[in-house]
Formats: structure tokens, C-alpha cells, sequence
């Protein structure tokens, strides 16, 4: 008995050990399967991964064909390994990805012998995410060539247009996009042509026009911004831009919370202080720089919000206190950090900002030296290269102190660079410029100002202040040109009107009955008004009437002679008049409303002329050196005048 249970336990035992053996060498098997090469499966598995988005899951796939031996799957794993972290880096802004992406592109075309329109739309892709339009541009145009159906070119001229808008090219613009009207479209071309006509509109700066095309892409095709951060934040930005503060606030902050592009969400960050401050939200715009300034300390945005908010300390003591109790060495010495980031970033992207707070310290203070050294700064700026951003806080910082500059340093400053005030300055400060300019008797520079100013507003006002300019300038022909540009003609037109014609020899008189007709839109008071019935009369023959009206504005004559070209004409041909047919006593009465005011050649000379013929020769006497002092024809005359009263008044003596 105890024979057959051992027989039996052998038996079981063997059949065991070959149960176990054979069920390690499946174990075996199965895990010796897991790692053959199957690049078709893989290959599969990550174009659908790539397809849905899920870009880490399908560089696994990607990789491990990569690692095998070199074939045909092998060379398409380099492509879309290519593509994928060409996705990667455009959705979390690592440039290290498109650089490998770039790479790989490359060693893919170095084991084909020929590559197709998708090779090169995907190297412009890179380039254009690169942000190196110019290449990304020439790229695509091959690819453009190179397509061999619809699909393919309408991709293709999607990339050329964003690339000609980002590089300023409207030719170019213009020349594609007719092609988009022609050509059939699918839903997605249609979303990204949404867009596409946005960013057109936003790089002109349409910004209203744009926001239509950009909000509708917002609320429709979202998860299209977030997959392209940067595009996100463009349509906020247009949304700031054109003053919609609280959608723009809504918009950074969801591109803070939803994308994962570092450099797009410190952009935001520092976008967001900006838009929290056009609110009027002084202390949340102040948290929201000081957090960008010590969640991201290397970054250049953080440099900005740095200078932005030295230059809220400087207008807010409390705020300094604070700011300088921080371990932040800017805060500590804001002038120090100012100057070495302006030195040091002259000629980058973060020197105009610099320069924003540099110039405002120094038109706040009357220092020669630092006023000749922010000159110097100015000049070498070239303002066309200048971004929105760093016009918009170089005009915050600079514009109430320019405003309130003497009139010397204005000119000073602005002659040194007179593109740069045109570029990035608004109405107001280049016509306080222009007025400056005047009175610097910088006429040239002035009626050039004036012109640029009336050429981009296009306002009656601004071609009524070009036309007065030109008058100015005794340009008269000119100034009769621009008036009727002029839509709505109100008491300024007619005024310019009628002094241009009346320069051109034209008679006052023939005006009269349309300045009367303006009583309902001109001032009865009106100087100029006055100083044309007063041409009007001396016309007319008619002295009394001009002394009358003279006599009755005395003060305001006194006031705007020297002021009013056409009072001073007006004046002097009524002095010339009264000599003429003898009236000295009227004439000296003329003199005197205006002497007080204005004391030149022609007064002089004048009243000379008539104190000699009324035999005053003692105040004449008082009156002769000022007039020897001359060297025009009246001085002459009216020291014979005079000379001949004194031998008159010998001979009568004798």
C-alpha cells in the first residue's frame, strides 16, 4: 500500500514540474513579446494620440520605433516626432521642443530621398512658432508649390498670411488672401479664418473691427486659444486695447489659469496690472506686478513690472515706504536700477521702458546735464520699431510733465527726434508741441508738425490749424487749398478765408456783407471781425468810421495787435491813410491806443512824422533816436519830415 501512494506522489510530482515548466516558459514568452518590434501597431497608436491631442502619450509610441532599426516606420517616426513636439512646444511655449522639433525634421530629410508639401508646411510651422517669420514666410511658399491639392493649399495660405501679418507685409496679404474667397473652405478653415481675419484687422491696428473676429473665436473655438496660447493672448490684448477693461481682466485671467506657455502667462500677468490700473484699481494693479515680480524673478516681464511699479512709488510715498521695506534691491534704489536697465537694455526690448522712467525723473527736474542726456536717449531711438506696450507707458509716464514743459526745453527736445513725439504721442501733446513751436519761432518745424497732425486725424479743426499755419507761413494759396477739405465751416473758416484773400490783395470791403451774415456763428465782439470793417473803412475812404470802431475796442486792439496779422494790417494801413490825406492829431490818436503795446519802426516813424508837422518838435525830439535806430523808407521820410519842420521853424523865426 505504502508502494502504490509513493508511485502515485512520483507520478503527480512529475506532472507538476512540467505544469510549472510550462507555465514559466508562457510567462517567458509572453514577456519576451512585449518588447518586439511592432512599428506598425505603435505607429498606429501614436498618429491616433497625436490625432486627439494627447501629445506626451504619443511620443512613447514615437520613440520606440525611433530606437529600432532604421526603416521605412523609422523615417515616419521622425516626422512625427517632428510634428509632435513642434505641438508641445507651441502649446506650453518651451522653445527647447521646436528646436528639437527642428532637428529631427532635419534627420528625417537626411534619410529620404524626397520630401513632400508636408515636410515643408511643417518647417514653416516651426520657423513661424520660432517667431522667424522672414524664413517661416519663404518656407511656406515652397509648400505653397508644392501642394498637390485644396487641402493642402488652403493650409498653405493660411500660414502665409499670419506670417506676411506678423511681418508687416500687406502686398502680401493682399496677394493671398483672395485665394481664400476662391477656394473651399471646411469648418476648421473657416475657424481659423476667423481668427486669421482678426489678427489682419489687429495688426492695423482696427482693434474694434478685429474684436469682432476674435470674440467670436473666444466663445466658439476656445480650446483653438488654448492649444496656441499666444494667439490667446492676442485677443485679449485687442480687447484691451480697445478699452474693454473688464472682458480684458476676465480674458488674462483665464489664460493664467487654463494655458501652460510660461512666457504668454507672464505677459498676462504683467497685461493684467496694466488693465487692473486702467480700471482705476491702483492696489490690486500694484499686487499683481509685486506677484509677477517674485513668482518669475529672472524673467524680462518681471524687469518691467519692476520699472512699473517705481514709477507708481515716485507718485506715491506710501507705496515706496512699503516697496523699500521689501529684500528687492530695485525697490531700494529705484534710480540706480533705472539707469543700469536702460544702459544695459538700450537696444533691446526692455530699454524703452527704462526709458519711460528716466525721461519722467528728468522733466521733473531742472538739471541741464540729465536734460542733455535724455536727449541723447531720445535720438537714438528708433520709434517705428517701437511695440504698443512701450508707447503706451512711455506716454502714461511722460505726457502731464511734457504739457506743463517751458517752451525752450519742448522745442529742445523735440527737435532732437521728431519722429519719436510723432509715433508715440497723442493729439493733444503734439499740438501743446506745436504751439511751442511757435513760439520758439521754429516755423518749419511747426507748419511740418501741423501737417503730420491735420494728415492722421483728418478733424476740421486740425485742417483749420493747418490752414492758419500755412497763412502764418504766407503760404496763402495753400492754406485756400486745405479750407475746402474743411466739412463743417463755422467763424474760424470764414476768419481764414478771408485774411488769405485779403493777403492776396483782395478787398476787404467785398467780405463785409458775409461777415455781417455770420453774426449768428461769429462773436459780435470778434477781433478779427473788428479789424476787417476797419479795412473795410479806410476802403471806403472812410477814417472816421475806422477811428470810431478803434476808439470803441481799444483795449482789445491793445491786447491782440501784435497777436492779429490782419489787426496789424488793418492798423497800419489806417495810420497810412490818415498821414496821407494830412489827419496828424488822428493819427497820433491811433498811435496811442497801441504804442503801449508795440513800439516799432513804423509807430515810431509815424508818430515822428506827425509831432513834426503839428510843430511839436520838442516830443518829436524825445522820439528821433529810436527812429535814427531804423533803416526802413518810412524812418528816412520821417526824419527829412522832421529836419524840415526845424528849418521851417528857423525860417519863420527869422
Amino acid at each position: 500500500m505504502r508502494a502504490i501512494i509513493v508511485l502515485l506522489s512520483f507520478i503527480f510530482f512529475c506532472n507538476a514540474f512540467a505544469v510549472t515548466n510550462e507555465g514559466n516558459n508562457t510567462i517567458k514568452r509572453t514577456e519576451e513579446s512585449v518588447f518586439v518590434y511592432k512599428p506598425e501597431i505603435w505607429l498606429k497608436k501614436g498618429m491616433y494620440q497625436y490625432k486627439i491631442g494627447s501629445y506626451n502619450a504619443a511620443l512613447e509610441y514615437f520613440l520606440k520605433i525611433k530606437d529600432k532599426k532604421r526603416d521605412d516606420y523609422y523615417r515616419k517616426a521622425l516626422f512625427m516626432l517632428s510634428k509632435t513636439y513642434m505641438k508641445i512646444g507651441r502649446k506650453i511655449g518651451d522653445k527647447e521642443y521646436l528646436w528639437q522639433a527642428l532637428d529631427l525634421l532635419q534627420l528625417y530629410f537626411n534619410t529620404v530621398k524626397n520630401v513632400d508639401w508636408d515636410f515643408y508646411y511643417t518647417k514653416a510651422r516651426i520657423y513661424e512658432n520660432l517667431g522667424f517669420y522672414d524664413k517661416s514666410l519663404d518656407i511656406y511658399r515652397v509648400a505653397f508649390l508644392k501642394a498637390k491639392n485644396d487641402r493642402q493649399q488652403i493650409k498653405t495660405v493660411i500660414g502665409i498670411l499670419r506670417s506676411a501679418v506678423y511681418l508687416r507685409r500687406p502686398d502680401i496679404v493682399d496677394e493671398y488672401y483672395i485665394l481664400l474667397s476662391t477656394s473651399p473652405l471646411t469648418r476648421q478653415d473657416e475657424k481659423e479664418l476667423e481668427f486669421l481675419k482678426g489678427l489682419i484687422l489687429f495688426s492695423k491696428g482696427k482693434y474694434r473691427e478685429a474684436f469682432r473676429y476674435f470674440f467670436k473665436t473666444y466663445r466658439k473655438n476656445e480650446a483653438y486659444l488654448i492649444e496656441n496660447p499666444e494667439y490667446y493672448y492676442l485677443v485679449a490684448e485687442d480687447i484691451y486695447r480697445k478699452g474693454d477693461y473688464r472682458l480684458a481682466e476676465q480674458l488674462f485671467k483665464r489664460i493664467i489659469s487654463l494655458t501652460r506657455d510660461k512666457s504668454v502667462i507672464r505677459k498676462a500677468m504683467l497685461r493684467l496690472g496694466d488693465t487692473e490700473l486702467k480700471k482705476g484699481d491702483k492696489k490690486l494693479a500694484v499686487a499683481t506686478y509685486y506677484n509677477l515680480v517674485t513668482t518669475y524673478p529672472d524673467s524680462p516681464e518681471t524687469t518691467i513690472a519692476k520699472l512699473k511699479l517705481i514709477a507708481l512709488m515716485e507718485k506715491d510715498p506710501a507705496l515706496k515706504y512699503r516697496l523699500q521695506q521689501t529684500d528687492i534691491k530695485a525697490f531700494k534704489q529705484p534710480l540706480r536700477f533705472v539707469l543700469e536697465t536702460l544702459i544695459h537694455s538700450r537696444d533691446t526690448y526692455l530699454g524703452a521702458f527704462a526709458l519711460a522712467n528716466f525721461g519722467a525723473y528728468v522733466l521733473q527736474t531742472d538739471s541741464d546735464n540729465l536734460f542733455k542726456q535724455l536727449e541723447w536717449e531720445i535720438s537714438l531711438v528708433f520709434p517705428k520699431q517701437l511695440k504698443y506696450e512701450q508707447k503706451e507707458f512711455i506716454v502714461r509716464e511722460w505726457k502731464p510733465y511734457l504739457l506743463k514743459l517751458a517752451s525752450k526745453r519742448l522745442c529742445e527736445l523735440y527737435k532732437t527726434n521728431p519722429d519719436f513725439f510723432k509715433v508715440i504721442f497723442d493729439k493733444e501733446t503734439l499740438i501743446k508741441i506745436a504751439e511751442a513751436l511757435g513760439k520758439c519761432n521754429e516755423r518749419k518745424e511747426r507748419l511740418n508738425l501741423i501737417r503730420y497732425i491735420a494728415a492722421k486725424w483728418r478733424d476740421d479743426n486740425d485742417l483749420l490749424m493747418l490752414a492758419e499755419a500755412l497763412t502764418e507761413s504766407k503760404d496763402f494759396n495753400d492754406s485756400l487749398e486745405i479750407l475746402k477739405k474743411v466739412k463743417k465751416r463755422n467763424c474760424r473758416y470764414y476768419k481764414i478765408y478771408i485774411k488769405n484773400l485779403v493777403f492776396l490783395g483782395k478787398s476787404a470791403k467785398e467780405f463785409l456783407p458775409m461777415l455781417r451774415e455770420m453774426e449768428d456763428i461769429c462773436p459780435s465782439d470778434d477781433i478779427e471781425v473788428k479789424a476787417y470793417e476797419i479795412l473795410a473803412s479806410i476802403e471806403q475812404k472812410n477814417p472816421q468810421r475806422a477811428m470810431w470802431i478803434i476808439k470803441e475796442n481799444k483795449k482789445k486792439i491793445a491786447e491782440f495787435y501784435d497777436k492779429d496779422p490782419v489787426l496789424k494790417l488793418a492798423i497800419y494801413k489806417t495810420i497810412s491813410y490818415l498821414l496821407a490825406i494830412n489827419n496828424y492829431e488822428g493819427c497820433l490818436k491811433v498811435i496811442d491806443v497801441i504804442e503801449p503795446k508795440s513800439n516799432n519802426c513804423f509807430l515810431a516813424s509815424a508818430k515822428l512824422i506827425s509831432l513834426s508837422r503839428l510843430d511839436k518838435i520838442n516830443l518829436a525830439e524825445a522820439i528821433l533816436p529810436k527812429v535814427r535806430m531804423c533803416k526802413d523808407t518810412m524812418s528816412r521820410i520821417a526824419q527829412i519830415v522832421y529836419e524840415d519842420q526845424i528849418i521851417y521853424r528857423k525860417l519863420k523865426n527869422e
